[in-house]
């Protein structure tokens, strides 16, 4: 058991988790600075949509490091999650595209 690798892997769900809280649960957040979904640093912030994405892909890294940090066989199965939120991110970000950053 590699407690590295766990201890990335909660950090990574518990971020995911917070840009679902800023996002949808409490807007009004003094943790929205810190947790809200970006698409570049200090950019804009990303639609529902797109922190529902970056949530999934943070949250399959997570899952995927702890599954290896545990080193249970099934971990290669999250790589799957990993490429939906992938996917997800690339629409979310095509959708949040504005006029003048084409």
């Amino acid at each position: 058991m590699r407690v590295d690798l766990v201890a990335v892997g909660a950090l990574l769900i518990a971020l995911g988790s917070g840009m679902i809280y800023v996002t949808w649960i409490n807007p009004s957040s003094s943790l929205k600075p810190i947790l809200c979904a970006r698409w570049y640093l200090l950019g804009r912030a990303a639609s529902r949509f797109g922190a529902v994405a970056q949530a999934l892909t943070l949250w399959s890294l997570g899952l995927l490091a702890i599954l290896s940090g545990l080193q249970v066989s099934c971990a290669r199965w999250a790589f799957l999650l990993l490429g939906v939120g992938v996917l997800a991110m690339g629409i979310a970000r095509l959708g949040d595209l504005r006029d003048d950053e084409i």
